[in-house]
């Protein structure tokens, strides 16, 4: 599944290409999207682990006292939409993109809040809280993945554009 954004990315900004407020198409090189994309793949599975991890962390403070694959299982259900939106990248004109990105997230939101205390298998007075404390770990790794993502521009790994 982590496979999807970075793959259906790849395709659509070398092959048809990006435009912003319906302008002109700007596509990337093949040389620049490739280790973009692989990099954006291992963003994401490596984003899917450290969340596992801090579930894992988290739970005997929320009363659960499950296994990390458990764990694993909370943070892949939750993350699904988020992958199968992915598929946006076929069409990746910023504001299809961005509404299908939001409406992932809020499924996503809304799966993790009715998914935490099932899987979790914790009482539902905690499962509210644990659930928050989920999603904003998930923010500050989001917010990781952005900072990674500017130091690797800064290092070369840039895209590069051609029209």
């Amino acid at each position: 599944m982590a496979a999807i954004p970075p793959l259906c990315m790849f395709i659509g900004t070398t092959q048809m290409g990006w435009s912003v407020g319906g302008g002109e198409y700007i596509k990337m090189t093949l040389a620049s999207a490739f280790p973009i994309s692989v990099a954006f793949y291992f963003a994401l599975l490596t984003g899917v682990y450290v969340m596992a991890k801090s579930v894992h962390w988290m739970e005997q403070t929320y009363g659960a006292d499950t296994s990390f694959d458990r764990c694993m299982v909370l943070t892949t259900y939750t993350s699904t939409p988020l992958f199968i939106a992915g598929f946006s990248g076929l069409w990746p004109v910023l504001w299809f993109v961005v509404f299908a990105g939001l409406l992932a997230m809020a499924y996503t939101i809304y799966l993790l809040y009715n998914g935490v205390e099932t899987v979790m298998d914790i009482p539902e007075e905690q499962a509210f809280m644990f659930g928050t404390s989920i999603l904003t770990v998930g923010l500050v790794v989001l917010v990781g993945m952005i900072v990674t993502s500017a130091a690797l521009w800064g290092m070369g790994m840039m895209p590069v554009f051609t029209q």
